[in-house]
């Protein structure tokens, strides 16, 4: 066995073990927004499923992503909505989130997914066309 194989496993197992990704909720290509975030719209009938990734580095693992992940899509479908012209019915009962850290470059990451339903009349009973 070569002098540098065990030392380099041991830092490789160490590596990995300081890993750990969040779920995916789309493999699709996404759009960024800002430096830390990017984001995906799919369009429905009665509203849009917004799906939400965003990393940033924290020196010290804390809630700021839960704080600042939960504020981002919040924000976003309200945009999202405006843009569109509509107003919405966010449930925040309904985002799903999953967070991930990499101990090796200090790097905390969220995805998250929700399905958003216009809150206006005429486009829940059918009459929205896609723009």
């Amino acid at each position: 066995m070569r002098w540098w194989s065990t030392p380099t496993a041991v830092l490789a197992l160490a590596v990995a073990s300081g890993c750990e990704a969040p779920a995916r909720y789309t493999a699709l290509p996404m759009t960024p927004y800002d430096k830390d975030t990017a984001y995906r719209v799919d369009e429905g009938p009665s509203g849009f499923t917004l799906y939400l990734r965003q990393a940033r580095y924290q020196f010290v693992l804390n809630d700021d992503i839960l704080a600042s992940c939960t504020q981002a899509i919040k924000s976003l479908a309200h945009e999202i909505g405006e843009r569109r012209g509509h107003k919405i019915e966010f449930d925040n009962e309904r985002v799903k989130m999953s967070f991930g850290r990499n101990g090796v470059n200090g790097a905390s990451s969220c995805t998250a997914m929700v399905p958003v339903i216009w809150s206006d009349r005429e486009v829940a009973e059918g009459s929205y066309r896609s723009p």
